[in-house]
């Protein structure tokens, strides 16, 4: 890359890497305005669907790749760091054809001034995210419980 490069750009570049072949690239460490950028703030018409532990975003790079980015729900209750990098590592350790491949992640804590009880203080804001390949079939839940239905049996 020429060192003309932005900051985006070569995220762009590693991330399409990783998704092309996961096992030559190593796992990738995004930061949060990077996501939001390619999720246009994670935006509600980019919503993919909801689940018990959080929403997931179609994030669209600029050459037209699409990846799918979860933001997980109560990030608090994921303990200290080292138990979510921990999980993370776990992921991608997990090889399948059905399974869709963990390409990105983030994880930050940045400090916020918040208004709480009529003043303002400073507050930690935890963000965890998943970022995986995209698949553009939708979601397993929408297959099983659309596509099958159980038969009474007599």
């Amino acid at each position: 890359m020429g060192s003309g490069a932005t900051k985006r750009e070569i995220l762009e570049k590693k991330l399409e890497k990783r998704l092309q072949d996961p096992k030559t690239e190593p796992l990738i460490s995004l930061p949060l305005d990077f996501l939001e950028d390619i999720t246009c703030g994670f935006f509600t018409e980019r919503e993919l669907g909801r689940g018990v532990c959080g929403v997931v975003y179609k994030g669209v790079l600029r050459s037209g790749k699409a990846i799918a980015v979860k933001k997980i729900f109560d990030t608090h209750l994921l303990g200290n760091d080292n138990q979510v990098k921990n999980e993370i590592l776990c992921l991608t350790e997990v090889k399948h054809q059905n399974v869709v491949q963990l390409v990105g992640y983030c994880v930050e804590t940045k400090l916020e001034v918040v208004e709480h009880s009529g003043k303002h203080v400073m507050a930690e804001k935890h963000a965890c995210l998943l970022c995986f390949e995209f698949l553009c079939n939708g979601s397993l839940y929408k297959h099983l419980s659309g596509g099958w239905k159980l038969e009474e049996q007599t």
